[in-house]
């Protein structure tokens, strides 16, 4: 049995040094710093310099006319299909270029960082804040779903947030390419990242809005665990496992989760398309359910409202990881002080035990002379 697995597009290799790229214009964008990178982009934050904004620029490897003709088409209409999203959970895009052999995505400015980086920090979100910070993503991806555009990628770093803490959808269209040879050595190639990705998609089967529900619902259980369900050396043994292997029971190791919410996420992570939510607005009617209803009407107002909570709710999350880290730093401390503290005893305890040997010894010899003597 032979199984291979490499990146759909071979040019990821070939992407300069960040430093080559730094300080370049793509068109009116100036490259200032590099705030990310992976195997297919990097993204940079960049000045513009003709309307005096920062935005955030992704550049794609120097894709080649020739080999990478239908990669580069399906990219700039995807692309472009997503511009055409304007919605509140959605960062907006601004332009899309070509500079040299770069082609190069120009968007809005996440200052919040991502999901993802929440979970680098070692946090898992409460049930309320990861509810909530899902919910704002669904928004994003039922308004894309209504378009008829598939994500094909969600995951927590795509999952990017304001300053104020709104979460909004970010790489429509952008997702990994695995090729993957089986065992007949037929070729087929999976979109999306092993962790997240659908089962369906695992044999190779074209993503659908029910595999972009099982990532939404993978995420989700990512942000409640720290991880997602699946783990493995390679992709083909992740794989298996989206597959195969039931997904953990979320309320063993997260027994706050409601048992509505434990209910909905069993049901985006089914083995089945058809098991799942038929699209994000269904799953998001689903949802709003086993939350706190929206009483106002103003759809800007529930925004800032949850946004407001999520910030606080991640703010506290990280606050009280740094109160663990600082008791379990004072009881160290305080530990060491008592055993200090204790040193004196500990010394003179040897010494006591010492005469008390000392006492013994001679009553032994006493008593063994006195045997001598009487004998």
């Amino acid at each position: 049995m032979r199984n291979r697995f490499t990146l759909g597009s071979r040019m990821a290799s070939r992407i300069p040094h960040p430093d080559e790229l730094l300080g370049q214009r793509f068109g009116s964008y100036r490259l200032v710093e590099l705030i990310g990178k992976s195997s297919v982009s990097s993204v940079y934050r960049a000045q513009d310099v003709v309307l005096g904004r920062s935005v955030a620029v992704k550049v794609m490897p120097p894709w080649t006319a020739t080999s990478d003709q239908e990669r580069i088409e399906r990219f700039l209409n995807e692309v472009r299909a997503a511009a055409q999203l304007q919605h509140p959970h959605v960062v907006t895009t601004y332009h899309v270029g070509q500079h040299d052999r770069h082609h190069y995505v120009v968007m809005e400015l996440m200052s919040g960082g991502s999901l993802q980086d929440v979970l680098d920090r070692g946090q898992r979100l409460s049930p309320t804040a990861a509810a909530t910070a899902i919910r704002q993503a669904s928004r994003g991806l039922a308004a894309a779903h209504r378009a008829g555009i598939i994500h094909r990628d969600i995951k927590p770093s795509n999952l990017l947030m304001t300053g104020e803490g709104v979460v909004k959808v970010a790489d429509f269209g952008l997702a990994n390419r695995l090729e993957v040879v089986g065992e007949s050595g037929t070729a087929s190639v999976v979109e999306g990242t092993p962790r997240y990705v659908a089962p369906e998609l695992c044999l190779g089967h074209p993503p659908s809005l029910a595999s972009d529900i099982y990532a939404l619902g993978m995420t989700w259980y990512a942000l409640l665990t720290g991880g997602p369900a699946f783990g493995g050396k390679n992709s083909h043994e992740i794989f298996r496992k989206h597959l195969r292997a039931p997904v953990p029971d979320i309320t063993r190791m997260r027994p706050d989760v409601p048992a509505e919410q434990a209910d909905l996420l069993f049901q985006c992570l089914a083995k089945l398309p058809e098991d799942r939510f038929d699209s994000a607005e269904t799953f998001l009617k689903t949802l709003d359910a086993t939350m706190d209803p929206v009483t106002v009407t103003s759809m800007d107002t529930v925004i800032a409202r949850e946004s407001a909570s999520l910030r606080d709710l991640i703010m506290a999350s990280r606050a009280a990881a740094v109160e663990v880290r600082r008791t379990a730093a004072a009881t160290t401390r305080a530990a060491a002080s008592a055993n200090g503290q204790a040193e004196p005893p500990s010394v003179w305890i040897p010494i006591g035990a010492w005469g008390v040997l000392g006492v013994l010894i001679i009553i032994a010899i006493l008593f063994l002379w006195r045997m001598l003597l009487s004998g």
